[in-house]
């Protein structure tokens, strides 16, 4: 299992990751056909209806919560979108808290 995290964290964001093994290196394994596709979903959404933020994009598209913060997260990381400030954009989160909009770059 050590090689798989290293491996995961060697190549992520272009794979989804973990950090501690487990049951989150096989969520990983599992993700790694669909992140490509939920990706490259949320990215067009954001080109499409401008800056959301995560809980918004969930609704918005029909995913779990747990599937919009790691893509939005991947994509980050691979500068295809950025984080706005709270005083730019901000949103609102599902429980009513204050949340950070992201916007495609």
């Amino acid at each position: 299992m050590a090689d798989d995290l290293f491996t995961f964290a060697e190549r992520y964001p272009d794979v989804p990751g973990s950090k501690t093994g487990g049951a989150s290196a096989e969520a990983a394994r599992k993700m790694r056909e669909p992140a490509k596709r939920i990706d490259d979903q949320v990215l067009a959404f954001l080109k499409a209806h401008g800056p959301e933020c995560p809980d918004r994009i969930a609704q918005l598209m029909g995913f779990d919560i747990l599937t919009a913060r790691p893509a939005l997260s991947r994509l980050a990381a691979r500068a295809k979108v950025e984080k706005l400030p709270l005083e730019a954009a901000e949103g609102v989160s599902k429980r009513g808290n204050r949340a950070h909009k992201y916007r495609a770059i």
